[in-house]
């Protein structure tokens, strides 16, 4: 009626219902505010239960009223207990009169429970409270009587899986506690969970003998009574106790004395001879007793440590005190047997390692009583092991560089090239290896500079094999091959775990360049942000692994090589100013091939020789019109070019005369305009142009021999020689 009349009664208000059933809920149009909590009846659980307190069931009568509500609950039983109609007899007890209800439950068949629904009409239009009629049919009955209401509880039915209408009330009243509280009625959701319990009458179980075992989980059980046994049972126990050990406590208490004294003092003889320094604490820290062999170890005598417990806290080294300080408040935290390796000085000022273990000490209540511990002087093995450790870190740091020049070694020997080859007997090539035999042993930086194809790397190896580094492998990087996310890496290593993918640690190449040479081709193409890296490396030596604030310290010459115009490049920003001056100690150009010709017939030759050898072939002679072409050719890709032009034609000669298959008379070689100069004049200009560049200083760190790379007299020597003078 309220949900129907609820706008002309409640206009703007909202409402909470109960007791509705869920099958009822479907033809009702609530509307956002009303909300609710449902009546659900559990017909199939109402019969498991049952069927659960008795497994011998054969039979179930079922009593149900001739109301309309009575025949709506008939209604839905009988379509929930259906599948049960093959294995159980079901005896309905609907629409009767209330005498035939009472005169059938009298005489039930055994092994028969009987399931009360309701009552509210007899089959003669009588009406009944349902509790009452549940008290009736409860006390004819010669079955146990299990009810699906809670109303019914209390009236002689044994109980059962029933809905709470106390529950829904209380379900009720906090749904309308939380919208006085601002929640809207269409948040809360209609529900009926919490509504259905497991309840049972006590008294019944006694009148049908049912084993409380049997109940379902969580089964709420009421009107329970209990004998004097079971009111006092554990006074009378305990009394007796008392009285019994009353009896035999002093007789036991002077045993356990007279046992424990002989314990302490079987203890303290073996505890005064041990070879460890031994000592009992008390819980508030004093020292209950102390070994004799305490002396031995630390130089203080029993006697120091029981005056003082905190002289052993004190003669702990500092750099040791913070782990013992945890070591102490962990074996207070958590009781269990404790170790630790610390170190002492002793009294006559000697560091010595002790061993430190402990224990807590319990009585039989778990009550902690001391802790009992043992130090033993264990110096000479630790320094052992300190010693092997050191040597087995040093093992591997050579280990993993040697397996790192291993890997390297192996990339390198696959190298088409033989780097002591440098093919050529022009004054321009001549001059170039003079400048590397005056800067190879000099280990300075070098800077090689040249067109794409010249041969730096060539030239980089050549100073590399005659400086004191060359007993070790150089070390090689073309910083232009690198992508930009891992050139760091590359360079200087990494940490497990600096990046995705880092699933090791890795040597950088300047680290596996530590005490050789390493060469850095392409240097004009390294990223700006890693060129400070760099600048830091060739500044003072060291440099941090990717992902480590750990510094590594290395002697590593650097020989950098580039066919970019790093002045160029430093005046756009792209390279830094200062990294420029630092690689340009010495700089070193090779000769594009154009400008060294004659050099052209002898590399040709080498390269037909070569590529002969690998294809098995036997070319002896290259015709003068193909060295003609060859000479004439301005080789924009220089050596390079040359000899991949040579490894073509040998291809497609078939006889012992080199046939040429490219083209080269498009592209005539640009003939230099000024004639070559000598070595001698090559010399003089540079040595003039040191000297003008220092303002015609010698000596010093700013002066001429060491941009040179010359002594001081070799140079004034070589002055007189070529007829230097100061202007």
């Amino acid at each position: 009626m309220v949900i129907d009349y609820r706008d002309d009664l409640f206009t703007q208000t909202p409402v909470v219902f109960s007791a509705i059933l869920h099958e009822q809920l479907n033809g009702l149009n609530l509307g956002p505010k009303v909300t609710g909590v449902l009546t659900d009846i559990d017909y199939v659980g109402l019969l498991e239960t049952a069927l659960k307190i008795h497994p011998q069931t054969r039979h179930v009568a079922i009593v149900n009223g001739a109301s309309k509500t009575d025949l709506f609950f008939e209604k839905e039983f009988r379509k929930a207990l259906f599948p049960y109609a093959n294995r159980l007899d079901f005896i309905y007890l609907t629409r009767l009169p209330m005498g035939k209800i009472l005169e059938k439950v009298r005489d039930l068949p055994e092994n028969t429970v009987v399931l009360y629904y309701v009552v509210s009409r007899d089959g003669e239009g009588k009406g009944f409270p349902p509790w009452e009629v549940a008290s009736m049919v409860a006390e004819a009955a010669n079955a146990p009587v299990y009810g699906c209401l809670d109303s019914y509880f209390g009236h002689g039915i044994v109980g059962g899986r029933m809905t709470s209408m106390e529950m829904t009330g209380v379900k009720a009243g906090e749904m309308a506690l939380r919208i006085l509280r601002g929640e809207k009625p269409s948040d809360i959701p209609i529900t009926s969970d919490g509504t259905i319990i497991n309840l049972f009458d006590w008294r019944q179980f006694k009148r049908f003998g049912i084993r409380e075992d049997r109940l379902p989980p969580g089964s709420i059980v009421r009107f329970r009574t209990y004998s004097f046994w079971e009111l006092y049972r554990w006074y009378i126990v305990a009394a007796l106790f008392l009285i019994l050990v009353q009896s035999g406590l002093i007789s036991f208490l002077l045993k356990q004395r007279a046992q424990r004294r002989r314990a302490e003092a079987k203890y303290r003889t073996v505890a005064d001879f041990t070879y460890d320094w031994e000592y009992w604490a008390n819980v508030e820290g004093s020292l209950e007793y102390v070994s004799p062999s305490c002396e031995r170890i630390s130089g203080y005598t029993p006697k120091d440590f029981v005056k003082n417990p905190s002289l052993f806290k004190e003669i702990i080294s500092p750099e040791d005190r913070d782990a013992w300080e945890k070591h102490y408040h962990d074996s207070r935290l958590e009781l269990k047997p404790r170790e630790i390796q610390f170190r002492i000085q002793r009294r006559d000022g000697q560091i010595r390692w002790i061993e430190h273990n402990c224990q807590p000490v319990m009585d039989h209540q778990g009550g902690l009583l001391g802790f009992r511990a043992g130090n033993r002087d264990v110096t000479s093995r630790k320094l052992a092991e300190i010693n092997l450790q050191k040597a087995y870190r040093e093992i591997e740091q050579l280990k993993e560089q040697l397996e790192a020049e291993t890997a390297y070694l192996q990339a390198e020997i696959k190298l088409e090239h033989n780097f002591e080859n440098i093919v050529g007997n022009s004054a321009a090539l001549k001059y170039v290896l003079y400048k590397v035999e005056q800067v190879a042993i000099a280990d300075t930086t070098v800077l090689v500079l040249g067109e794409t194809g010249t041969g730096k790397e060539l030239i980089a190896r050549a100073i590399h094999s005659n400086s004191p580094r060359s007993g070790r492998p150089l070390v090689k990087v073309n910083c232009a091959t690198l992508p930009s996310h891992l050139i760091e890496s590359e360079l200087f290593g990494h940490e497990r775990g600096a990046f995705t993918g880092a699933q090791a640690r890795k040597q950088g190449r300047f680290e596996v360049a530590d005490g050789t040479s390493i060469f850095l081709d392409e240097i004009g193409e390294l990223p700006l942000e890693l060129q400070a890296k760099l600048l830091q490396v060739l500044e003072a030596g060291t440099f941090e692994r990717l992902g480590s604030s750990h510094s590594l310290k290395v002697d590593v010459r650097v020989i950098a090589a580039t066919n970019r115009d790093l002045e160029e490049e430093v005046r756009k920003g792209r390279f830094r100013e200062d990294l420029f001056y630092r690689l340009n100690v010495f700089p070193i150009t090779v000769p594009p091939l154009r400008r060294r010709a004659e050099d052209i017939p002898l590399l040709a030759h080498f390269f037909v020789e070569k590529a002969s050898k690998r294809m098995g072939k036997s070319i002896e002679r290259i015709p003068e019109s193909v060295a003609k072409k060859l000479m004439d050719y301005s080789w924009p890709g220089n050596v390079r070019e040359l000899e991949n032009v040579i490894e073509r034609a040998v291809i497609n000669s078939s006889g012992p005369t080199l046939r040429l298959t490219d083209d080269l008379s498009g592209a005539s070689r640009e003939r230099v305009e000024s004639p070559l100069k000598s070595l001698q004049e090559i010399e003089k200009d540079h040595i003039v142009g040191a000297l003008q560049s220092t303002n015609w200083r010698i000596n010093g760190a700013k002066g001429a021999a060491l941009i040179l790379g010359l002594n001081p007299s070799t140079l004034r020597s070589r002055m007189r020689k070529l007829g230097i003078r100061k202007p």
